[in-house]
């Protein structure tokens, strides 16, 4: 006996079950115990037996609706049904055969309502809650107006017997009702919780790994790259070695690429981590940018591009990260010439309300308008097709931009990009002046 109800239990609210059904499953027990308690009472004070055998046909309807609920799964035809014969037939019907407004069918009306916008969504539940209310309202008016329609208890204990019955069954249904949806959400509440702990966990295991892995990796790229260069300047500048030169060279690349694409990683590891420190200082900005081109002038003069910077105005000194403004010069400037081939990259800084804006422009291959929101998503070239920021060659890891915001951000500045597709890109970041 004990274990059949148990089952029972668990068949009527599973945490398998969507919220929505175990909480139609209680609002029709609910209904159910009502219609029979409503029918004992009416034989208790003499209700007609009409009256009766409609409270034991509702009882009956709402065990027949969890049984075709389960069965078909048809959950919101299910709801309707309810809603339509037991509220909208039933209960007016009930309301004119057991006193009207002197008995106990108005507590019922207020969980016809809370069952309705309980069980449907939106316009829907808002449309059919103020039906009903309209609907119980004008049976009401009906009935102080036409007395006649109204059949009446026989004894004033049998109305207080009916509106007694009435507030208790329906304040009991809707709070039993109102416990459990709250104990549900609880629960829901708990296992989301969890899940985002078990989440955490596993992001912050990723990034650990993601953190170990790039330190394993670039000691050795460092030691590669190395040797490439020593032996691409010690080879003999002969006709016989310029192929091999050539290679070494597209090695050499490969290489800075890949110690690139490893940096970002270590870089975004401490994003996450909470642990990449911002030095901020004054600086002198044009100092910065000066030494970035010369220092990286063969990478930024691939593709037969040309590159030119301009000083518009007075830039005193800004308050930033030295080597993080150079990190994101390097990112930004490499970005246009990677995306750029036979054109022009300009680089420009002027002072403009308190901040020293730099832009740097090209006339690469631009990018889609669509694109454009999600360049500075964490790996946004590993987006679908339709959200990929470039069509050209990158590092591979879709970084450079997400970090280059973070850098910009932290030190109090901003960063934008504007671009059209086939005619270049435009990105600034601003940094604060020392004032």
């Amino acid at each position: 006996m004990k274990q059949g109800a148990r089952r029972l239990f668990d068949w009527f609210f599973s945490p398998e079950l969507d919220l929505r059904v175990r909480l139609f499953h209680i609002l029709a027990t609910a209904g159910m115990i009502i219609s029979f308690l409503v029918a004992v009472a009416g034989l208790l004070i003499g209700a007609s037996t009409a009256n009766i055998l409609l409270n034991v046909a509702a009882g009956v309807l709402a065990i027949a609706l969890i049984v075709l609920s389960e069965k078909t799964g048809k959950h919101q035809f299910c709801y309707l049904i309810t809603i339509i014969a037991v509220f909208f037939v039933l209960f007016p019907f009930l309301f004119f055969s057991a006193g009207g407004y002197q008995g106990g069918m108005p507590s019922y009306f207020v969980f016809a309502v809370a069952f309705t916008v309980f069980m449907l969504d939106g316009k829907k539940a808002l449309v059919l809650s103020v039906l009903e209310l309209l609907l119980y309202a004008g049976i009401c008016l009906m009935a102080y107006h036409t007395p006649g329609l109204v059949l009446p208890f026989e004894e004033e204990s049998g109305i207080v017997v009916d509106i007694i019955t009435g507030f208790v069954t329906a304040s009991v249904a809707v709070g039993v009702t109102l416990y459990l949806h709250l104990k549900l959400y609880k629960d829901q509440q708990k296992k989301l919780a969890r899940q985002n702990r078990a989440l955490e966990e596993i992001n912050r295991m990723k990034t650990e790994f993601l953190g170990n892995i790039s330190h394993e990796l670039k000691t050795p790229l460092t030691v590669v790259s190395s040797h490439i260069q020593y032996a691409s300047n010690t080879l003999p500048d002969t006709e016989d070695m310029r192929q091999a030169q050539h290679y070494m060279r597209l090695i050499g690349s490969e290489a800075d690429r890949m110690a690139l694409m490893v940096s970002q990683i270590l870089d975004v590891a401490r994003i996450e981590e909470g642990q990449m420190q911002i030095e901020k200082q004054p600086c002198s900005l044009i100092e910065i940018i000066q030494e970035t081109l010369d220092t990286y002038y063969p990478v930024f003069s691939k593709n037969n591009n040309s590159l030119r910077f301009e000083r518009q105005g007075d830039v005193a000194q800004v308050l930033c990260d030295r080597n993080k403004v150079v990190q994101v010069l390097v990112n930004l400037i490499g970005n246009a010439t990677r995306h750029t081939r036979d054109g022009e990259i300009v680089l420009s800084v002027r002072g403009e309300g308190g901040y020293a804006m730099v832009t740097v422009e090209d006339t690469g291959e631009g990018i889609a308008a669509e694109r454009i929101p999600y360049l500075f998503d964490r790996y946004y070239s590993q987006l679908p097709t339709e959200k990929k920021a470039r069509t050209g060659r990158d590092t591979g890891t879709g970084l450079g931009l997400y970090i280059s915001q973070y850098i910009v951000q932290a030190q109090g500045g901003d960063i934008t990009v504007e671009s059209e597709l086939g005619k270049g890109t435009c990105v600034r970041f601003t940094l604060p002046l020392d004032i």
